[in-house]
């Protein structure tokens, strides 16, 4: 999901997702009103801009993190210069799993987002093996209990 506000810098952040080879793209524009929308995506990966109306993205972010504390989650902004670090420091320590500045090159935005994509596709891997153990880990679990 996209929170942004601008509708031409939502389009293209969209766009840029399709091509990556993200399946749906959905968007908000808005900092209130927007968990809803979320709640009802249930999206894989958020792209939250600080530029929200309302809520910035900070308020977002934190919301993100009570709501699933796990949750990728990768920070948009338009600032630069010492603003730029402060926001980037500000996001990760949020517990966003990254950050990028605007305007960004294509293959940068393209190479997060799949780095994203791989930490998604481990996490979903590792819940099935927990949830569902295969019956060689199930003999593994039986005899490391019975050891105890």
């Amino acid at each position: 999901m996209i929170l942004e506000p601008t509708a031409d810098k939502a389009a293209e952040l969209r766009a840029r997702l399709l091509k990556g080879g993200v399946q749906t793209v959905e968007w908000a524009t808005r900092g209130v009103g927007w968990i809803a929308a979320w709640q009802n995506a249930k999206p894989d990966l958020t792209l939250v801009s600080l530029a929200l109306p309302e809520r910035d993205g900070f308020y977002c972010l934190r919301k993100i993190r009570e709501l699933i504390p796990d949750h990728p989650v990768l920070f948009i902004h338009d600032y630069s210069g010492f603003l730029a670090s402060e926001i980037e420091w500000k996001a990760l320590a949020g517990g966003a799993q990254g950050v990028l500045q605007r305007p960004c090159a294509e293959s940068r935005f393209l190479a997060s987002v799949a780095r994203m994509v791989e930490q998604i596709q481990r996490q979903k891997r590792l819940k099935s093996i927990r949830v569902n153990p295969n019956a060689k880990q199930l003999d593994a679990i039986k005899s490391a209990l019975r050891k105890n």
